[in-house]
């Protein structure tokens, strides 16, 4: 099992993006950054889902670095 790290410009994307949803609903942003963060609970299955950087070598642990949009 490997440790799920949110990195500090992770956990601010996150506020950001709850932020803007809450403008509308604070309910449906408190649902997205959940399913946000339960989104991360595969990479303990699948480790190597994400970009391997092989200069920090550590499998033992996974850095969330930023959150983006891709639609």
């Amino acid at each position: 099992m490997v440790r799920i790290n949110w990195t500090k410009l992770a956990v601010e994307d996150l506020k950001s993006i709850s932020d803007y949803i809450s403008r509308d609903s604070l309910r449906y942003a408190k649902i997205q950054v959940l399913r946000l963060k339960g989104r991360t609970s595969a990479l303990n299955d699948n480790p190597r889902l994400g970009r391997f950087v092989p200069e920090l070598e550590n499998e033992k642990r996974i850095d969330i670095l930023t959150v983006h949009h891709s639609a």
